[in-house]
């Protein structure tokens, strides 16, 4: 009954009430968002007239509680939770898991971006518009990596490509939400001390390992997030050239390295432009090369990896792939991409192939996950590659004194 009168009342209201009534609607509508953009920006005195978002304006649904005189329901924001990083130049960066803005906006409650200047890869040779966050491991992700035999590397591989996988978010904008396979091999290790500062609690031990330093002093060396190197891409490719270094080649549009050079042909002697392009790897191309390499092993019958010929034949291939998704195989295991390169390359001169070894070895040095320390005994600095000489579980596990006042 209520609808019908409703409805009658207002019908029988006049066109020009009826604006006046809409009219009065929009004045009010447009003074509570008036109020709600003035109260959504601050003026800092120091930095000029700069608007800093506190308070987003009220949307269409909000305004109508509004002028019902009801309550909007704000959802409560979880306690922010705060990380550190150092950058290049020793300075501390706080970031939290809320707030850290990337080209994907804000992050999925407890994970944290990581500024792309802070990884080894300084994110040179990922996609333009990319990201990646992570978050601290489960227990069942703790016991997993728990369980890595301390000594086996393939076992370590897969308990860590386990732990990068679940604590790992990566995005880029050309393909939507991505995942672990497109991470370059050689920020994996600082993406699982990352996991590991986050994971274990205030006033655990810094992980640390022992290293020889060339004076013949055993030093204790810290390896966390903060100290493992950066890519060192300055080196020259040859000594008395010093100007020409793997970063003069770095492609920016392209993300990898182009090399242009003068070739020559082996018989007739004619030189010709040339070039070469190589692309750091990711995990998914080096899961995928390793996965074809066994398969060409077990039609050769040749498994055991001491017999390097099938191996050799492949080394260094993952240098030309640009990324796993090429890597496809079809209903019968091939993987074509692999055969037209292997036919391109079996078409180099030998000066094409010796300039790709060479390279290839500079890339492949350059990518080690390696820390630098001051010896306490020399002086000197030395770079030392982060070797687990305890297990590859102690990453996770602590055997300090810390855990023993805990034992009954």
């Amino acid at each position: 009954m209520s609808n019908i009168e409703n409805s009658f009342e207002s019908e029988m209201i006049s066109p020009e009430r009826k604006e006046e009534i809409a009219k009065q609607n929009l004045s009010k509508i447009n003074e509570i968002s008036s109020q709600a953009q003035q109260r959504s920006s601050i003026y800092d005195k120091d930095q000029g007239n700069i608007p800093m978002p506190s308070k987003k304006p009220p949307n269409e649904f909000e305004v109508q509680q509004i002028l019902k005189g009801e309550t909007i329901n704000n959802s409560k924001v979880p306690n922010k939770r705060k990380i550190n990083f150092t950058n290049n130049d020793g300075n501390t960066i706080e970031i939290d898991d809320q707030g850290s803005i990337n080209n994907f906006g804000i992050p999925k409650p407890g994970y944290y971006f990581i500024p792309d200047k802070l990884l080894p890869s300084e994110g040179n040779f990922y996609p333009h518009g990319y990201s990646i966050a992570f978050r601290s491991a489960t227990t069942k992700e703790m016991r997993h990596y728990g369980t890595t035999d301390t000594g086996d590397y393939n076992e370590f591989a897969a308990a860590l490509d386990y732990m990068i996988r679940n604590c790992c978010e990566i995005k880029i904008n050309t393909i939507g939400t991505s995942n672990h396979l497109d991470l370059l091999e050689f920020d994996r290790i600082y993406l699982l001390f990352c996991i590991r500062e986050l994971t274990l609690p205030e006033g655990t031990p810094p992980f640390t390992m022992e290293h020889d330093c060339r004076c013949g002093y055993v030093n204790n060396v810290i390896i966390s997030k903060d100290t493992i190197n950066k890519m060192d891409w300055n080196v020259p490719i040859y000594d008395d050239e010093p100007e020409k270094t793997l970063a003069r080649y770095y492609n920016t549009e392209k993300r990898c390295f182009n090399i242009s050079f003068t070739n020559r042909n082996d018989k007739t002697n004619e030189e010709f432009p040339d070039n070469i392009t190589l692309y750091v790897p990711t995990i998914g191309v080096v899961q995928k090369m390793l996965k074809f390499i066994k398969k060409e092993m077990m039609k050769k019958k040749n498994l055991d990896i001491d017999n390097l010929d099938v191996f050799k034949e492949y080394a260094k291939l993952y240098y030309l792939i640009p990324n796993h998704k090429s890597l496809n195989e079809d209903s019968k295991g091939n993987i074509f991409y692999i055969k037209d390169i292997m036919n391109k390359m079996n078409t180099w001169t030998l000066l094409k192939t010796q300039l790709f070894i060479i390279l290839t070895d500079m890339i492949e040095n350059a990518c080690k996950p390696s820390v630098s320390y001051i010896c306490k005994s020399c002086g000197e600095e030395v770079s030392a590659d982060i070797m687990f000489h305890e297990g590859y579980k102690s990453v996770f596990i602590d055997k300090s004194n810390n855990l023993r006042p805990v034992l009954s």
